[in-house]
C-alpha cells in the first residue's frame, strides 16, 4: 500500500571522481592524482584523498511520496545523505561549522550572479519541497546536516575556481540529477504499482519492478 506518505531509499557506493562535478587543474580531484576505478568503502579507497573518494562512502538517496508534495506522477526528494561505510549517519551537527547556512533559498535563487543553473530553485520547489511549507528551513537542514559531510564537495576540492556557495549549489543539483536518473515512480508505475489507499503490494513486487526498471538489486525491502 502506498498511502499518504512513505519513503524509498537507494544506497549507492561512489566512484572516484566525485559526484559528477568538474574540477580545475589545480584541484586535488584530478585523474593524475585520483586513482580511477576506486569505489568508496572498498579496501582500495583507504588513504585516497577525500576530494577523490568520499570519506562517508554510502550515499543514501531518499525519495518520498506525499499527497501534498510535487507532481501527481512523481516522487519528491527527502535528501541525499552521506553515511559511514557501516551504514551509520554522520550525526546531527554536520561536518563543517564554517559552512552552516540558513539562507539556502537566497543561495540558489536564479538572480544570484554566481548561479550557473537558473532552474535550480524552481526544480527544488517542485521536487524537494517540505510538507511544513517552509522549504528554506528544510533545505538548510539538509545542507547543514548532510551536505557539509560530502567530502568531495569541500571547497578545497575546487582549487582556484571555487566561488562561494558553489558547493551548496552542486549538492542540490547533484541530488536532483540522481532523482531523475533513479526515477522510482516511473519504474514502479510501469509495473502497475501506484499510490493507493486501498491496494497493497508485496516486497517482491517492488523488488521486481525496480530491478526491471532501474537495473538495481533491492535488499531488505520488507
Amino acid at each position: 500500500m502506498l498511502n499518504k506518505s512513505f519513503a524509498i531509499t537507494i544506497l549507492a557506493l561512489a566512484s572516484a571522481l566525485p559526484l559528477g562535478v568538474s574540477f580545475p587543474s589545480d584541484s586535488p580531484a584530478q585523474p593524475e592524482t585520483c586513482p580511477l576505478g576506486v569505489i568508496s568503502c572498498s579496501t582500495r579507497s583507504a588513504g585516497v584523498d577525500s576530494c577523490c573518494s568520499p570519506t562517508y562512502g554510502l550515499l543514501v538517496l531518499t525519495q518520498q511520496w506525499h499527497t501534498e508534495l510535487g507532481p501527481s506522477d512523481e516522487f519528491t526528494l527527502h535528501g541525499l545523505w552521506p553515511d559511514t561505510c557501516s551504514g551509520q549517519q554522520t550525526g546531527n551537527s554536520g561536518c563543517d561549522s564554517s559552512r552552516l547556512y540558513t539562507n539556502i533559498t537566497e543561495i540558489v535563487k536564479p538572480d544570484n550572479s554566481n548561479n550557473s543553473n537558473p532552474l535550480l530553485l524552481q526544480d527544488m520547489n517542485t521536487y524537494w519541497s517540505s510538507y511544513t511549507g517552509d522549504n528554506n528551513k528544510f533545505w538548510s537542514h539538509e545542507w547543514n546536516k548532510h551536505g557539509t559531510c560530502v567530502t568531495t564537495l569541500n571547497p578545497r576540492c575546487y582549487g582556484s575556481s571555487y566561488i562561494k556557495y558553489k558547493d551548496v549549489r552542486d549538492y542540490f543539483s547533484t541530488a536532483l540529477r540522481l532523482r531523475n536518473k533513479y526515477n522510482l515512480y516511473e519504474a514502479l508505475s510501469d509495473k502497475g504499482i501506484e499510490p493507493s489507499e486501498d491496494t497493497k503490494y508485496t516486497a517482491a513486487e517492488f523488488k521486481s519492478a525496480i530491478k526491471e526498471g532501474l537495473g538495481i538489486e533491492v535488499d531488505n525491502a520488507e
